[in-house]
């Protein structure tokens, strides 16, 4: 092969490398104020797959089981092997808090 067809298939291995490296980068998804199962989709299917996810107490009926908080940020420039954290509403049960059932019309 000669030392002219190493040189040769070493550039041909390192660009391909750094090809592959840029590709794995994308643009962190906006997934703040979506539902959890809703991001954790948009996150999967644009390659993600070291995804957290804290809960984070709230009062506010609004914010249960929605993005609060994602890090990285949106539309920064990740790698897909990044971690992923995103921070959710948890409900807090208030002392003396009551729980309703939905009975049957008999």
């Amino acid at each position: 092969m000669g030392l002219v067809g190493a040189v040769v298939i070493v550039l041909a291995s390192s660009t391909y490398w750094l090809t592959a490296q840029k590709a794995a980068q994308v643009a962190m998804p906006d997934i703040q104020r979506m539902q959890v199962l809703e991001a954790l989709d948009v996150l999967e299917s644009r390659g993600f797959e070291n995804i957290t996810i804290k809960g984070q107490d709230t009062q506010d009926p609004d914010e249960v089981g929605v993005v609060l908080e994602q890090i990285p940020a949106p539309r920064q420039e990740v790698s897909t092997t990044a971690e992923i954290s995103i921070i959710t509403g948890d409900p807090v049960i208030t002392e003396g808090a009551t729980t309703c059932s939905r009975r049957r019309k008999e």
